[in-house]
């Protein structure tokens, strides 16, 4: 019988497998679709040459459909790594009271996650981006003297 205090049970390891699964799932996915639809493109480089498999950054972040595959797997992962998150933070609590150290090793991992789903979905270019810049043209080329 179920103690009163659950609401739902699920075994640690159905959990871990799933939140694995995840990504690991997403990105074999993400490899299919750019080499099923996307050969040419995901595996040309600028030097000519020849690629058998596409990068990975290739893969699962320049071509809308794996892009968005490979986001959502994400997100749903990290979902049970907050979870696990507080399920350590109240064990640790119950069987060290008085110790309180446990409780950086618990931010240190929601932060982890939080900054991965952040870096999910902001650009790189827009993380660099200077605020009140986007106004100004570039500098011109430099000028090279005539000998």
């Amino acid at each position: 019988m179920m103690d009163s205090d659950s609401v739902v049970r699920i075994p640690l390891r159905r959990l871990a497998v799933v939140t694995v699964s995840l990504p690991f799932g997403a990105f074999f996915l993400c490899i299919y679709l750019s080499l099923r639809h996307n050969f040419d493109l995901s595996t040309a480089t600028h030097c000519g040459v020849p690629n058998y498999l596409p990068s990975i950054s290739s893969a699962i972040g320049e071509f809308v459909p794996q892009r968005y595959i490979w986001r959502a797997a994400i997100a749903v992962h990290s979902a049970p790594r907050f979870l696990i998150a507080a399920m350590y933070n109240s064990f640790m609590s119950r069987i060290l009271p008085n110790i309180k150290f446990y409780r950086v090793s618990t931010c240190v991992c929601v932060l982890e996650c939080a900054h991965i789903l952040y870096r999910l979905y902001k650009e790189t270019g827009d993380i660099f981006e200077v605020p009140g810049t986007e106004h100004y043209p570039p500098p011109p080329p430099p000028q090279t003297k005539g000998l």
